[in-house]
């Protein structure tokens, strides 16, 4: 278990935080800015011209309702780009600012396409995508009891070395005094998920951290229904559960309220 806390030492060299004029960008940016510090690594930013929007703006029906008179107008694809430019100098100068607090090496970086394939083509060690759900970590509804709530982070486990590496990093950033750790095991064969639920206490056990380890069954929405009901602040999964396609990634994005970390 030694080894792969120190191979998600070695790897840390570049983290990514990917947003678009959607994405909920503070989020993102307070857990890129604490994942770099906390490994050392390179923070980098990103700002996607999403092509789709340029496409939309460039239609003859495309219109949108005035702020100031109540009636439509038609939307030229220079406002858009415009706002969009706007947007992106907005999210370099928070990245600037955050990683000189921070004392972190950074970059930043525009480019046109899709959030997540732009996102994953830079090949970060680890990639931070802003939300869309509209709930930052800030804006999570508070506990039962009156009291503050903790920060979960919140990973998916199944007892592969990628979800173990996964695990590695998410226990380390649940380690702040406010933080706890939740361990999200699919539900496969009974028998293989009780292995890997046994494997995940063991190394949380070997380590001498505190988690909770929760199944749930791989339905469709079971597994927003359990982060929400963790109130996960963030999620941290890697990136052999990510690739089957980009449309289920994109389907995880919109649905989640906290940013995701990427281990690749």
């Amino acid at each position: 278990m030694a080894e792969a806390a120190s191979t998600t030492d070695n790897l840390a060299r570049r983290v990514l935080v990917a947003v678009n004029a959607c994405a909920a960008v503070i989020p993102a940016l307070d857990a890129g800015v604490e994942l770099a510090a906390a490994l050392g690594a390179h923070l980098e930013g990103l700002f996607v011209e999403e092509a789709g929007l340029l496409h939309l703006a460039g239609l003859p029906f495309a219109s949108e309702i005035s702020a100031l008179t109540g009636g439509w107008r038609s939307i030229a694809p220079v406002e858009i780009e415009r706002a969009l430019r706007v947007e992106a100098a907005r999210l370099e100068r928070l990245i600037e600012q955050a990683a000189e607090r921070a004392r972190l090496p950074w970059t930043f970086a525009i480019t046109r396409g899709r959030l997540l394939a732009e996102a994953v083509a830079r090949r970060a060690d680890f990639t931070v995508l802003g939300s869309f759900g509209g709930i930052g970590l800030s804006a999570r509804p508070p506990a039962a009891s009156g009291r503050a709530p903790k920060r979960s982070v919140a990973t998916l486990f199944d007892g592969s070395p990628a979800t173990l590496r996964a695990l590695v990093l998410s226990a380390r950033l649940a380690k702040a005094p406010d933080g706890e750790l939740s361990v999200f095991v699919p539900q496969g064969e009974p028998s293989s998920q009780s292995a890997a639920c046994e494997r995940a206490q063991s190394w949380l056990a070997a380590e001498q951290l505190a988690g909770t380890i929760l199944r749930f069954a791989p339905a469709q929405g079971a597994f927003i229904e359990a982060l929400r009901a963790r109130r996960s602040a963030m999620l941290v999964l890697p990136v052999p559960h990510l690739t089957a396609s980009l449309q289920e990634l994109t389907a995880l994005v919109a649905d989640l309220w906290c940013p995701l970390i990427i281990v690749r």
